[in-house]
């Protein structure tokens, strides 16, 4: 390809931004994502931790059925508010980034995107920036299980009490 010997026209910029080819940082968009939802499954900790209890207590005394339906809507009222402040999170980075734009350009299907799209999810860059990420990942997992472990530290050899007990005594902790 050849090299290009001047700048784009102003035409050529705002055709490209009508098409949605905008340059934006996905990295940056990423950490504030991350730091939205950290800060949101923090905050929603005791909320969450109150909804493990009522489940715990709900799943030793109902129906399996009913404890089925009982987990399902306990996991829906835990997931839904972090994948809500995700999704606000990453609407709200990209737009700090390019401002307000919208284009259904970028959405088209285009079979020959396909394959470039493919070239760039494998190509080495990319593996090793997934691969630079896991000890992150890695460490909000330990983060995260070892909260839990805290938490839970008043259940643990405590086969005396019953579930309401149990589960109280571990909200204590």
């Amino acid at each position: 390809m050849a090299e290009r010997m001047h700048p784009p026209s102003a035409r050529k910029l705002r055709e490209a931004r009508r098409r949605g080819e905008v340059p934006r940082s996905e990295l940056a968009a990423g950490a504030l994502v991350l730091l939205a939802v950290t800060a949101a499954a923090t905050l929603g900790a005791p909320a969450a931790l109150g909804i493990w209890q009522r489940l715990f207590q709900d799943v030793l005394t109902l129906s399996p059925r009913e404890a089925l339906l009982a987990s399902a809507l306990a996991a829906a009222s835990l997931a839904a508010p972090v994948l809500a402040t995700a999704a606000v999170a990453g609407a709200l980075a990209t737009f700090l980034q390019v401002g307000p734009l919208f284009s259904t350009e970028p959405m088209r299907f285009d079979l020959g995107r396909l394959g470039r799209s493919f070239g760039r999810v494998l190509s080495p860059r990319a593996i090793g920036e997934r691969l630079a990420s896991l000890p992150l990942v890695a460490l909000l997992l330990a983060l995260g299980l070892w909260g839990i472990g805290v938490a839970l530290h008043g259940l643990a050899g405590r086969p005396e009490l019953d579930a309401a007990r149990a589960t109280s005594a571990g909200a204590a902790v």
